[in-house]
């Protein structure tokens, strides 16, 4: 919320500086993000008014204009030149002399334009820092009744003005109006005085409610519905000054008829929506009338924006004759619009379920002013006062006559909330139990005391829908007061000493190892994009492809929640590489994947990581450094090593993995996980110019520690004999070296694979395998006989097992 202090005090009269309101705010939960000038660095510029208009002597496109800038009177008339064909002797514009700063921070001197100097320059829209301001290109043509040439432009304008950048929670719905910060402003700095303002009901016909038939409202998440109307307006541009007051409050100026609404949800905080009466559907006896009701699946209807916007049942539409002219609390439909030929207006104010509305925005990506208010909350004693006041400003500015009567229906009677303010609970929380103090600081911020209850009960106001339990008084309370207020104390005695599980045990130690291994760690978010996962080609019989959607997604691309962390990882990496990264990445996650269960979903503990091979700089072409599949591997082990733990690989397959470099990663003899080179389509397409490899395994495995156990050294020495063997591609070395340790006896502890041939006089198909076996006996010296007979033992054995030694 962008709040003017000129505006603000127009409400509220406060006896301190723009900054100790600023202050004030933060300390009590209401954070000033930013405190500007409106009109950046704008300064030393006047009023001016264009006498005489001349052709420049050397230029046919430039003119002199010959202004008065409040010299006129001494008889003193200021050449400028320009460029701009929109003036006209007589206009006011905006003019900066020499020496004068305009709001980019540039410094206004003397120039020469051809054989004349310019003394200064006339200013555009844009160069004033309002570029909304102007709907023509050329020089700001100012219209400001009441201001003579030689003026300040800044005071002027309006623009001498502060601007707080208030960042609202979404609990406090009533920050979002001058009237709201008014209130919160009150409370906060003793001896302000508010004075809201009174506006009158309009006085006119009613003959409107001849062509009307009712307002009706079909469902309990419009909990009322009121329409006022005004007829013989004419749409054109706001007065200037309320155009600042919309841009300096973040919102673009329309016309005097929308300007009017957007001005009075500002103020009020009560978004509201003029429609053009005459072009609101009829009903069969040619009469109008206007309903609320939840859409039809599949209903169509054509908003503001110039989109056809397909609705669901849980929208929320405003009809008018069965036809759909508004999407409540979001946005206006296309053919109800005010356009320049709108005579007749009929001007809604309503109050619409947050949920309702929140839902719908969020659904069809129309996070509208409207929205933004109704989601928080809005207040009810507000709907017909923030009518009149946009009435009374059309009727101001368009000419318009607002008839006296209103259409008003409440589907939800309003209520009336008592909260308890809890002597016991003040003491226990702000150490501190001043009722009467308490008492006061509630006054001002609008609660009121039962005179009647025996308890301290206050009557919550209306516009404060977050405060419903004891607890809330005591927080209005504390930040009010101030939090540095309450004495620091010490925590009570624990009962118990604090622990960490061992899942939270094991996920530290597996950190500390790969942040040891150069891993850098990566958070991601829980939820994808549903394209994430179809990149990845699951088949359709994966459990990873069943993603769970979200109800109420923070976005499309974030709508359904992750079953793997490999869309998260691999977001890290081309988030790097688009910033211009090019070395070697090296990252891993822990976390949560969410997959589908019997009759609820399944979270899992996981562990993630991925390396980019990195380009080499100064280099055209893509290159493989020294990390690889294999170091991916060894970092996998270690990790598992951290928890005395040992993995096994053995081939396998993902729809992600490259062929033949794809592993099934085995604790314990069960799966457990993957290792793997992304495949390299998928690797072009993700716009990566170097291999990457990635892995995921579950965290549950490494829950449990596993501790070393150690034993004396051997005291007799070992005998080694080596061994070459052909065996197919389709054997893996783990395998062969099991079969190794079976068939060896008893004497063999241990088989080390020092050479891996292939090609030339080695069948197709085949690779030739040296190992060098250990042979030990733990009681004493084995004689070589012993060791000749086991070695020739193991290759009968191998032999008869299909293998061929050599």
């Amino acid at each position: 919320m962008l709040l003017s202090w000129n505006w603000l005090r127009e409400v509220i009269d406060l006896p301190c500086g723009v900054q100790e309101l600023a202050e004030l705010f933060t300390r009590s939960g209401c954070e000033i993000e930013s405190l500007e000038r409106p009109a950046g660095k704008l300064s030393g510029c006047v009023v001016a008014k264009v006498l005489e208009l001349k052709p420049h002597p050397d230029k046919d496109t430039w003119l002199v204009a010959l202004i008065d800038a409040g010299t006129a009177q001494k008889g003193e008339k200021v050449e400028v030149v320009t460029a701009a064909t929109n003036l006209r002797a007589g206009d006011v514009v905006p003019y900066a002399p020499l020496g004068a700063t305009l709001a980019d921070g540039t410094a206004i001197g003397a120039r020469s334009f051809g054989s004349l100097e310019s003394a200064g320059m006339l200013l555009s829209a844009a160069e004033i820092g309002l570029p909304d301001l102007a709907d023509e290109f050329g020089i700001l043509r100012l219209d400001l009744p009441g201001s003579a040439p030689g003026d300040d432009l800044l005071a002027a304008l309006g623009l001498d003005d502060w601007i707080l950048d208030v960042s609202v929670t979404p609990n406090r719905g009533d920050l979002l109006s001058i009237l709201g910060l008014a209130r919160e402003a009150h409370a906060l700095v003793p001896g302000s005085a508010l004075r809201f303002p009174e506006v009158p009901a309009p006085q006119g016909a009613s003959e409107w409610t001849e062509s009307f038939e009712s307002v009706s409202i079909d469902t309990p998440a419009c909990l009322e519905y009121a329409l006022g109307f005004i007829e013989g307006a004419t749409a054109a541009p706001s007065p200037m000054r309320e155009q600042v007051r919309l841009i300096v409050s973040g919102m673009r100026p329309i016309d005097n008829i929308v300007d009017a609404t957007n001005l009075a949800m500002l103020f009020w905080g009560q978004p509201l929506h003029a429609f053009d009466f005459d072009r609101l559907p009829c009903g069969a006896g040619g009469k109008k009338e206007i309903t609320v009701r939840c859409a039809r699946d599949g209903e169509r209807i054509a908003t503001l924006d110039g989109k056809e916007r397909v609705c669901v049942e849980s929208d929320l539409l405003i009809t008018s004759a069965g036809e759909a002219v508004a999407i409540a609390g979001v946005m206006g439909g296309l053919d109800s619009e005010i356009h320049p030929g709108t005579k007749r207006i009929a001007l809604e104010s309503a109050i619409f379920d947050p949920a309702s509305v929140g839902r719908t925005s969020r659904r069809l990506g129309l996070p509208s002013q409207a929205a933004f208010r109704y989601n928080r909350g809005t207040d009810r004693e507000r709907a017909l006062p923030a009518m009149r006041y946009a009435l009374s400003l059309m009727a101001a500015w368009a000419g318009g006559k607002p008839a006296s009567r209103v259409a008003h229906t409440i589907r939800v009677p309003r209520e009336k909330r008592q909260v308890l303010l809890d002597q016991k609970m003040l003491a226990r929380v702000l150490l501190w139990d001043d009722m009467d103090a308490s008492g006061k600081i509630l006054n001002r911020l609008g609660f009121e005391k039962s005179p009647d209850a025996t308890a301290p009960l206050f009557t919550v106001p209306s516009w404060r829908n977050d405060v419903s339990i004891p607890e809330d008084l005591v927080e209005e309370v504390g930040r009010v007061r101030g939090w540095d207020e309450v004495p620091s104390r010490i925590p009570g005695a624990l009962h118990s000493r604090g622990n960490c599980s061992d899942m939270s045990r094991a996920q530290q130690a597996l950190r500390r190892a790969a942040l040891a291994r150069g891993l850098q760690e990566v958070v991601t978010y829980s939820f994808l994009a549903p394209k994430e996962l179809e990149q990845l080609e699951f088949p359709a019989d994966d459990p990873r492809s069943n993603s769970i959607e979200m109800l109420n997604p923070i976005s499309a691309d974030q709508s359904v929640m992750r079953t793997t962390l490999l869309p998260g990882l691999l977001r890290v990496l081309q988030a790097n590489l688009r910033a211009g990264w090019r070395d070697p990445v090296r990252v891993f996650e822990m976390g949560r994947v969410f997959l589908r269960g019997d009759s609820a979903p399944v979270e899992l503990e996981r562990i993630g990581g991925l390396l980019y091979a990195g380009r080499e700089k100064h280099r055209l072409y893509a290159s493989r450094t020294e990390e690889d599949f294999y170091s991916l591997k060894a970092d996998l082990t270690a990790l598992a090593a951290s928890r005395g733990a040992r993995l096994d690989f053995k081939a396998g397959a993902e729809p992600f993995g490259h062929l033949g470099q794809t592993a099934c990663v085995l604790c314990e003899g069960q799966a457990i996980g993957y290792l793997a080179t992304l495949k390299p389509r998928i690797a072009r397409n993700l716009e990566f110019a170097a291999p990457v490899y990635v892995f995921e395994i579950e965290a549950a495995p490494f829950e449990r520690e596993r501790f070393s156990s150690f034993a004396a050294g051997a005291r007799f020495p070992s005998s080694y004999r080596d061994i070459a063997l052909l065996a197919g591609r389709d054997r893996t070395q783990e395998e062969i070296t099991a079969d190794l340790r079976a068939l060896g006896g008893k004497y063999l502890i241990n088989a080390t694979l020092f050479d891996v041939f292939s090609g030339e006089g080695i069948p197709d198909g085949t690779r030739s395998l040296a190992y060098s076996l250990e042979y030990r006996h733990d009681e004493r010296t084995l004689a070589d006989e012993e060791v000749e007979e086991a070695n020739r033992v193991l290759r009968d054995a191998l032999s008869k097992k299909g293998y061929t030694l050599r």
